[in-house]
């Protein structure tokens, strides 16, 4: 078991923090209180499930899991994984960072590694 993350997970630009900067982390909504970004890292990192933080690595644990909860939560074709890496670039480009590729199957390899068993 994981008991600190390595000091290339602290310093990402992006990551979990996406999660203190969406409504998902506001106290006064539903599951608020547990989506904040130091919660959810320290959680997967207890399961020894972060991923994507090289240099080069877009499609990191903080994103896909953000990504991913955006996917579920839509209906119709909102739902799909094509919406989900939109989402996701429009927020990148929106906060100054690089998109991810808009090569869903990318995103899809990166949320099969978030194990449904550990989340």
């Amino acid at each position: 078991m994981v008991t600190s993350l390595s000091q290339s997970a602290k310093n990402v630009s992006i990551g979990f923090s996406v999660f203190d900067q969406l409504s998902y982390s506001d106290g006064s909504l539903p599951f608020g209180n547990v989506l904040s970004a130091d919660h959810v890292r320290e959680m997967f990192a207890d399961i020894d499930v972060l991923f994507g933080y090289g240099e080069n690595d877009l499609w990191n644990t903080g994103l896909t899991l953000w990504s991913f909860i955006g996917q579920i939560l839509q209906d119709g074709k909102q739902c799909s994984c094509n919406a989900a890496v939109t989402n996701a670039t429009r927020y990148m480009l929106e906060h100054g960072m690089p998109p991810p590729s808009p090569d869903s199957g990318e995103y899809c390899r990166a949320r099969h590694k978030l194990n449904a068993e550990n989340t």
